[in-house]
């Protein structure tokens, strides 16, 4: 398994998104949630294959709580590392409230990670910074002074927001959707300039949270919008001899300034497909290019599941 060494810290190329261990979650998903002895299994079917970062999140269900579970017993050198996210900032909070409930949140998931520290934290989305304000970086800060935390970040949806948080020296990691559908942060030079400022990337939704596995003629909504692109994918998959997951995530494993790709599953099965699919070749320029110029027009109902009517 490749790995990234970045600010300190060695990060596993793919990342074990564990939202599916903690709620029924994705478009495709038909089984629900695992039982509780297959979602063990699947942490330690990643940690063999040599993923060492699990991604989750205060707002994951169980999530937190299964990794908690997964790490007692072991020794520090066995517990993967944990990227987790804060949620439910409100706008009406006064500093104090905010700043209390960042510490608060915090605490609450090292409990619950049976962790002393967490290698990252990020506040889930941009709203939470919007909501917060300075209140919630000054947390931030003290859980990074006082070790609680090593690395702070966001997560984030687009490239209009990355100037704002590149202006931000406590921000040290940011999550994003990026896909061969949603291609903004390469073709606005949003990742490039991440890179320089040497933030950690993970990138999240690399499948478009299963949607260009869906058939093309079954699509309904909004998402009949994506017809045209999904079967233009599969024209090129079936040309190129490589399947749509293989593609896909070959496009934005080798993209610049990516750290690590976040990817959850519901089985074992599923999680030895994807370290499979780390061993692939790269994708030819010529493909690359091919890509950039088929999928570089897509509409925001298509890139952003938030705007999806099924």
């Amino acid at each position: 398994m490749q790995v990234t060494e970045i600010r300190g810290i060695k990060i596993s190329k793919l990342v074990l998104g564990t939202v599916q261990l903690g709620i029924p979650y994705g478009i495709a998903n038909k089984g629900g949630l695992p039982d509780m002895d297959a979602r063990f299994e699947i942490i330690q079917e990643a940690i063999d294959g040599g993923v060492n970062t699990l991604d989750t999140a205060a707002a994951y269900g169980e999530s937190e709580k299964i990794i908690g579970f997964f790490n007692r017993g072991r020794v520090c050198a066995d517990i993967p590392q944990v990227v987790t996210k804060v949620s439910g900032i409100q706008p009406e909070m006064s500093d104090k409230e905010v700043f209390d409930y960042v510490i608060n949140s915090v605490n609450r998931s090292c409990e619950l990670l049976y962790l002393d520290t967490v290698p990252i934290v990020l506040l889930h989305s941009y709203n939470e910074w919007k909501n917060g304000g300075k209140a919630a970086v000054r947390a931030l800060q003290h859980l990074k002074d006082t070790g609680k935390i090593l690395n702070a970040g966001i997560s984030i949806y687009g490239s209009d927001d990355v100037e704002s948080v590149l202006d931000q020296p406590v921000f040290e990691a940011i999550q994003v959707p990026m896909s061969i559908f949603d291609q903004r942060l390469i073709n606005s030079g949003a990742l490039e300039r991440l890179q320089e400022r040497q933030i950690i990337v993970f990138v999240r939704s690399v499948y478009l949270q299963g949607l260009m596995f869906l058939n093309p003629n079954e699509l309904t909504g909004n998402l009949v919008k994506a017809k045209s692109y999904i079967q233009k994918l599969l024209f090129i998959c079936e040309r190129e001899g490589r399947s749509v997951a293989e593609l896909a995530l070959a496009f934005i494993r080798d993209q610049k300034g990516v750290t690590g790709l976040v990817l959850g599953c519901e089985t074992k099965n599923q999680i030895r497909q994807n370290i499979e699919l780390f061993d692939s070749p790269p994708l030819s320029n010529s493909l690359i290019d091919e890509i950039k110029d088929c999928f570089s027009d897509i509409p925001d109902e298509v890139t952003d599941p938030r705007t999806w009517v099924k």
